[in-house]
C-alpha cells in the first residue's frame, strides 16, 4: 500500500486551463503572426500544460493541413485560368 502511494506522489500535477485562460489562448492563436508563434512556444515548451501543449500541436497540424490544400488548390485555379488564357488568345 505504501508503495503505491509513492507511486501516486510521484506523477505531475498539471493545473486545469480555464476558460479565461481558453478565452485568452484562442484570442491571440487568432492574431496573424504572434499566434502562430505562440502556437509553436505552446507546441514545443516545456512549461506549458499537456492540455494545452497537444492542443496547440493539432492547431497546427490543422494549418498544415489547410496551407497543403490551399497551395493544391491554388496551383489547379492558375493552371486552368493559364489553359483558358491561352485558348482566348
Amino acid at each position: 500500500m505504501e508503495n503505491q502511494n509513492q507511486i501516486q506522489n510521484q506523477q505531475p500535477v498539471h493545473k486545469n486551463v480555464s476558460t479565461g485562460d481558453w478565452f485568452a489562448t484562442l484570442f491571440i492563436a487568432a492574431l496573424p503572426l504572434i499566434g502562430l508563434i505562440l502556437l509553436f512556444v505552446w507546441a514545443f515548451g516545456s512549461s506549458t500544460t499537456p492540455c494545452k501543449a497537444n492542443w496547440a500541436k493539432a492547431t497546427l497540424l490543422w494549418y498544415l493541413v489547410f496551407f497543403v490544400l490551399g497551395m493544391f488548390f491554388l496551383i489547379l485555379g492558375a493552371a486552368i485560368f493559364g489553359n483558358i488564357l491561352g485558348e482566348l488568345l
